[in-house]
C-alpha cells in the first residue's frame, strides 16, 4: 500500500469514529421503548385473503367498529356455539 494513502485514510476512519459517536448520542436520547400492559393477552396474527379483509372492512365499518373488534366477536361467537354443543363445556 501506497503511504500516500495514509492521510487520507486516517481521515477516513476519524471521520466513521465521529460518526458512530454522534449516532451513539442520538440513539441515547431516544424515549425508551413503551411496554404494553399485562393483560394475559396473546398478541398473534392472522393471514387473510384480501377480497376476505375488503369484506370484514366493510361489515366493521357498517357496525362502527375495527376490523380487530370484529374478528374478536367472531371467535367469542364461535366459542359459545361450540360450547353450547358440548353441554356448556368449554373447548
Amino acid at each position: 500500500m501506497s503511504t500516500d494513502l495514509l492521510p487520507a485514510i486516517r481521515e477516513s476512519i476519524e471521520t466513521v469514529q465521529d460518526a458512530m459517536g454522534t449516532l451513539a448520542d442520538l440513539v441515547g436520547r431516544l424515549p425508551a421503548a413503551s411496554t404494553k400492559a399485562a393483560d394475559g393477552k396473546i398478541t398473534t396474527s392472522l393471514r387473510i385473503a384480501p377480497k376476505d379483509l375488503k369484506a370484514l372492512k366493510i361489515l366493521a365499518a357498517e357496525r362502527g367498529m375495527k376490523v380487530n373488534d370484529l374478528i374478536l366477536e367472531g371467535v367469542a361467537h364461535v366459542i359459545a356455539l361450540r360450547t353450547r354443543k358440548r353441554g356448556g363445556t368449554a373447548p
